[in-house]
């Protein structure tokens, strides 16, 4: 079975799966080794973005800037 067939398997409908789920196997193509070399940073980077906006919605509420322009007079 190909690993993105495993992962469809695996993910929840919601899509909120991530790749290190999923079991590593070995792989010979050079492809697919090139692949997941230059995915592994991408999915870093999203990890780190949905756990900064986690902490964004937890932290209290901040005072909203309001531009003069908007303002009525």
């Amino acid at each position: 079975m190909r690993t993105a067939d495993r992962i469809m398997e695996r993910c929840p409908p919601t899509g909120s799966c991530t790749i290190k789920h999923i079991q590593k196997e070995p792989t010979k193509d050079p492809v697919i080794k090139r692949l997941i070399v230059s995915v592994k940073p991408l999915t870093g980077a999203v990890a780190r973005m949905q756990m900064g906006h986690r902490n964004i919605r937890r932290s209290p509420e901040r005072p909203r800037f309001t531009s003069q322009m908007y303002r009525q007079h």
